[in-house]
């Protein structure tokens, strides 16, 4: 489940629970998946890393600018 900046919470699974916790109400959610919460700028730099190891990959790989 990936989560960070968002422009309001419904864009991101993780942060659309808040309004279903906060709001006291019940609601039905899945209680057989197990998920893992991971900032997307961490899986990015993971994607990433290995590249930026190879400068010289066939099919070529640019300057990689982490933000």
């Amino acid at each position: 489940m990936l989560y960070g900046e968002v422009s309001y919470l419904e864009e991101s699974a993780l942060t659309s629970l808040l309004n279903t916790v906060t709001s006291r109400k019940p609601a039905k959610v899945s209680s057989y998946e197990v998920r893992c919460p991971a900032h997307a700028a961490d899986v990015a730099q993971i994607i990433l890393d290995p590249a930026s190891r190879e400068p010289e990959v066939a099919g070529g790989i640019g300057q990689l600018n982490y933000v």
